[in-house]
């Protein structure tokens, strides 16, 4: 789950507490907010914990908490071998919490920073990749962050994408220009224009990462971030095979091929795009159909200097006996139905599951209720 390989150890003897959580040390602060490896006592787990704040000032909040809520919940219902499982989404006041599984491993990111994998590993890995791909694209969910920063390899060698039900939205995100220059070159074109992403966009960001992979360079770097998205939209890469004389040609048609601008040109799925892939590396041609498709989708290398850019639930946590007033709408706040918890956060949040809908008004901030008596609503298996 987390976007970063930053650390910080944990500096205390006693491990700070989160009601049923105990934090047991920051692991970075990715995108958005920051995340903590976390242990439930009660459980015996190991889970990872983002906390990220949602502007109060926002006149669409209560819009903001629903997509969020939303979002995690249909990641919730994932369950892959390739993919890290997200247990709970909830919020108290504007601050969300989300506790995902928590995976131990080298990132995709630190494992290109340390050595460049072998042809067949990279096939394996890019095999894994699509099949975790396919499976949440064809229960409706997409990946919003999707870079070797998000990516987990475990000592075996299986693959793991982090930050499935994670919302991109522009008042969300608190990275540095730095951390945003570091995951902007995975975006996919239609990201760039402000799109939300969807399948052709999730395998252009997955073609992205697997440039990298066989070439040990990014197919989008720059300088800064209007070179960058420049690069995304308008300029075609140096084939693979020119970036790095160990790759076939046939690899770098499939994968020029997967990062075609157009996204009708794009492989319409990750099996398709893994099978091409497995194809090239045993010396099959690549259909001319493919290279065809390549070549038209191309687009033209523009030279024209562009300046960068600058711009770059709280259900009211009540007793079960009382309601307050909304501050800004005049609606009140229905108290929560009272249930346990599973998933370790702290009491009073409200969970986004299936068939659960966010509420419409929001609290004012405040501190821990004086009676804190359940209120639990399920994101997804605790």
């Amino acid at each position: 789950m987390p976007e970063t390989t930053e650390t910080t150890p944990a500096s205390t003897l006693t491990a700070p507490r989160t009601d049923r959580l105990e934090l047991v040390k920051e692991l970075g602060r990715g995108s958005i907010g920051v995340v903590h490896k976390a242990r439930n006592p009660q459980l015996g787990r190991v889970i990872a914990l983002r906390q990220f704040e949602v502007p109060e000032w926002l006149d669409e909040v209560n819009e903001l908490l629903k997509k969020i809520l939303a979002e995690a919940r249909a990641a919730s219902a994932l369950d892959h071998t390739n993919i890290a499982r997200l247990h709970t989404c909830g919020y108290k006041g504007f601050t969300v919490f989300m506790t995902s599984e928590f995976v131990e491993g080298q990132s995709l990111k630190e494992l290109m920073d340390t050595r460049t994998p072998e042809l067949s590993e990279v096939l394996a890995l890019a095999k894994q990749l699509c099949a975790a791909l396919d499976y949440a694209h064809d229960k409706g969910v997409f990946h919003h962050f999707l870079n070797p920063a998000n990516i987990k390899v475990l000592p075996d060698g299986t693959l793991k994408v982090l930050d499935f039900g994670l919302l991109r939205d522009k008042h969300l995100l608190t990275q540095t220009p730095a951390k945003k220059l570091e995951g902007e070159p995975y975006l996919s074109p239609e990201q760039v224009k402000n799109k939300p992403p969807d399948r052709a966009a999730n395998l252009f960001s997955a073609a992205s990462i697997l440039y990298q992979l066989y070439t040990a360079r990014s197919p989008f770097a720059g300088q800064h971030l209007g070179e960058v998205d420049r690069a995304i939209t308008d300029v075609t890469p140096h084939a693979l095979n020119v970036a790095h004389p160990r790759v076939p040609e046939a690899i770098s048609t499939v994968i020029l091929k997967a990062l075609s601008k157009a996204p009708a040109s794009r492989f319409k799925s990750g099996k398709l795009l893994a099978t091409a892939l497995e194809d090239a590396m045993k010396g099959e041609p690549v259909r001319a159909a493919t290279a065809k498709s390549a070549a038209n989708s191309a687009a033209k290398p523009v030279t024209t200097k562009i300046p960068e850019c600058s711009c770059s639930s709280d259900q009211q946590n009540e007793s079960n006996r009382t309601s307050n007033h909304h501050p800004r709408t005049g609606g009140q706040h229905q108290p929560l139905e009272a249930g346990g918890i599973s998933g370790g956060l702290p009491r009073g949040y409200c969970r986004a599951g299936p068939g659960v809908s966010a509420p419409a008004n929001r609290s004012s901030r405040g501190g821990w209720p004086a009676n804190q008596g359940g209120g639990f609503k399920q994101a997804g298996a605790g």
